[in-house]
């Protein structure tokens, strides 16, 4: 290796053309990172590319080795024998549930999951938390830099804060009752309230400029100023959202979506996960309906929207809002192309999830023929036996291997960062980004089928010290 190194420099100085100097000392503390294949995803592949990466995880340069070396030809060099990718952006995990790795019985479809999940997740607090702070060690470990977090108590957010992760967490209401709908969603504002508060370490907080003390139910009036997403100038923001369209009344998803716009947050949206979901939405009849009167709610007043799953959510939610729908394992192609038009549309995949539960996969091949926006998730260790991006891909590229793996790495890079509007720090290997750096190990070199293969390992480069 170090022959081969001397040889490139070699051959980079026989041009004798003057080196493109960096505009800082070769002092600085930065590394010039080389591999045979570079996805910087804005950008086409490239074959033995490199990328200059501070000591703060900037990145200061990437393009082909030849010409990046002439620009910063004294600085140390690293090779990884493997395909260097920005870090993962996971779209869709509840950490609240990790509690509950192992303990559900796969495969008997979403009633059943509900009915698992509901009888299971209240268990010792310590035992819930110590899930959390182990899922997060893990989302780290499996290459996750961005994260979207769905909890309905909240417990979670603490330890994502306290993380290093960036990302959204989004506090998921649900209830199906209309009557419901103004008490639930002032209880999910009441409780973003009091967590804002207790992160700027007083009740009171004072007004700007004023020198007068602001009340605790004026707390509101400041979220935009204090939590811009689209400037993103916290590492987690917090906002609402609803679980599920069988699970939420249109009026809470109407004020969710209200106050997320005003409060520039995204929506994310569990749908079309099981066909029963069609039948209560259409037809008002089959499991969900009987579970819903099993739960104590009465239907007789409630007529079904009779209009498709995925056109009643849009309804309920709007057309303004960057909303993220999770799942749609039955989605149709009508509603498919539907979505492909709409702006501030995204679909989050999470594959290994909806094996465990349905047995099934979305079809991923039409969704990557038509829709722009398409982001990975794992969902919860109660569906999944790993949080790793990593495995989604697998799992995708297994079962559609005429997908382009540098697709595949988009999917779960910069169209996540996009959803969360962290496209300007996170998800590509341009320069000025910390998007972290990630070394995948596959025999396979080639960006159309890397993830091809069985023997897959990752490892990262940055933000960890090299």
């Amino acid at each position: 290796m170090k022959d081969k190194r001397k040889m490139r420099r070699r051959e980079s100085g026989r041009k004798g053309e003057a080196p493109i100097l960096p505009p800082f000392s070769y002092s600085s503390p930065v590394v010039l990172i080389t591999a045979p294949l570079v996805l910087p995803i804005t950008t086409p592949p490239l074959r033995e590319g490199a990328v200059v990466l501070s000591k703060n995880g900037t990145i200061l340069d990437c393009g082909p080795w030849r010409e990046v070396r002439a620009r910063f030809p004294k600085i140390p060099e690293q090779r990884y024998e493997a395909v260097l990718v920005p870090g993962f952006i996971n779209t869709h995990c509840h950490l609240e549930l990790s509690h509950l790795r192992g303990q559900l019985r796969p495969g008997e479809g979403l009633p059943s999951f509900v009915r698992q999940v509901m009888e299971l997740r209240n268990v010792d607090p310590q035992r819930i938390e110590q899930g959390i702070q182990e899922a997060l060690q893990e989302l780290r470990q499996e290459g996750v830099i961005g994260l979207v977090d769905i909890g309905n108590t909240g417990r979670s957010l603490p330890f994502f804060r306290n993380s290093g992760l960036r990302g959204l967490f989004l506090l998921e209401l649900i209830k199906f009752d209309p009557q419901a709908a103004e008490r639930i969603f002032e209880e999910g504002k009441a409780f973003l309230n009091r967590e804002k508060m207790r992160r700027n370490g007083d009740l009171e907080i004072q007004g700007r400029g004023e020198g007068a003390t602001r009340r605790p139910e004026e707390i509101r009036d400041i979220i935009p100023q204090e939590e811009n997403f689209l400037e993103f100038r916290t590492p987690i923001v917090t906002g609402l959202t609803g679980h599920a369209i069988y699970s939420c009344s249109e009026p809470l998803l109407q004020k969710v979506a209200t106050y997320a716009l005003e409060m520039r947050t995204p929506l994310s949206l569990h749908l079309l996960e099981n066909p029963e979901e069609r039948m209560l939405i259409e037809e008002g009849r089959g499991f969900f309906a009987d579970y819903l009167r099993q739960l104590g709610y009465s239907l007789d007043n409630w007529k079904p929207a009779g209009i498709s799953s995925v056109f009643y959510a849009e309804r309920c939610l709007g057309f303004e809002n960057r909303r993220l729908y999770v799942h749609l394992i039955y989605i149709r192609e009508d509603e498919l192309q539907h979505l492909a038009t709409q702006p501030n549309t995204f679909i989050a995949l999470c594959p290994k999830s909806n094996l465990f539960v349905e047995g099934w996969l979305p079809p991923i091949d039409q969704m990557a023929a038509v829709h722009p926006n398409i982001t990975l998730g794992t969902d919860s260790l109660a569906s999944n036996n790993r949080l790793s991006i990593l495995d989604e891909l697998k799992t995708i590229q297994h079962a559609f291997p005429h997908l382009p793996s540098v697709n595949l790495i988009q999917w779960a890079t910069l169209n996540g960062a996009r959803y969360l509007g962290l496209e300007k720090i996170l998800g590509s290997l341009t320069p000025g980004k910390q998007p972290g750096i990630l070394a995948i190990f596959t025999p396979q070199r080639n960006p159309e089928n890397f993830l091809a293969v069985e023997d897959l390992s990752l490892k990262i480069i940055a933000p960890e010290a090299y």
